[in-house]
């Protein structure tokens, strides 16, 4: 038998804004919006797809970075009023499809979405243009609440 003992370091709240808390919204807070969800687990899709339709946005799906490249040319950059990007992705990565798509469409908030949730980590999200940035596994509230956070900021510039 042996005996493994972990400090707990509480850590206070980061001030930025941008990171997700929890939040009461009203039912489909999110009707009327397009989302670009860019996720390659089929099961986060899942999960993703469901909640945020029972929030009342209109999804299209992809599986990787290269294709939402694809997508955001294809269907103009008016086509999506958000895109939800996973970071680490095959193919290629949320970071380079981020890149890549505010060249298109430069006006087009994203937000980034990984397990990887240390300060750097959400720095590094920011730094490459990403507008907002929610840690794995997400809350639904928190991430209709930064959905709307970062809307409502792109169209008031």
């Amino acid at each position: 038998m042996f005996e493994v003992r972990l400090p707990y370091v509480r850590t206070a709240p980061h001030p930025d804004t941008r990171e997700a808390t929890s939040v009461t919204l009203p039912d489909e807070p999110l009707a009327g919006l397009s989302i670009l969800l860019v996720e390659d687990d089929p099961i986060n899709q899942m999960m993703l797809e469901v909640n945020l339709e029972d929030d009342g946005a209109r999804l299209v799906i992809v599986g990787d970075g290269a294709t939402a490249v694809e997508r955001i040319i294809a269907d103009g950059p008016d086509a999506y009023d958000v895109v939800l990007m996973d970071i680490q992705m095959p193919v290629m990565d949320g970071y380079q499809a981020t890149r890549r798509i505010l060249e298109l469409a430069p006006e087009l908030p994203i937000i980034g979405q990984t397990a990887h949730a240390f300060d750097e980590d959400r720095d590094k999200c920011l730094a490459t243009g990403i507008a907002g940035h929610i840690a794995k596994p997400i809350d639904p509230q928190a991430l209709a609440a930064l959905i709307l956070e970062v809307v409502a900021d792109q169209r008031g510039r």
